[in-house]
């Protein structure tokens, strides 16, 4: 996304910021779609079944990540993580 991490903020250039506890894409559906929107992603499904589980598939120019859950906003990141091949932990 291009931000920088400083001490309980991002910064993101032009001398903006946010304080980390602001921006929560795992947790805000807005900030989730933020983060999908500046990750480099070319392409995006998200599906709902109907019973409150969302699955979401992702597609960079490198790579490609899905994920599946009850939290629209933690599969959107989760998916975002593995097409970029970070491991997270099961914290949904």
């Amino acid at each position: 996304m291009g931000w920088t991490i400083g001490p309980k903020r991002f910064s993101f250039g032009r001398r903006g910021w946010m304080p980390r506890w602001r921006f929560q894409p795992t947790r805000n559906i807005a900030d989730a779609f933020q983060l999908l929107a500046n990750a480099d992603v070319v392409e995006y499904v998200l599906h709902a079944d109907g019973k409150s589980i969302y699955q979401v598939k992702v597609r960079t120019p490198s790579a490609s990540g899905e994920a599946t859950g009850s939290s629209l906003p933690y599969v959107i990141c989760l998916a975002v993580a593995h097409a970029y091949g970070i491991q997270v932990g099961a914290s949904e």
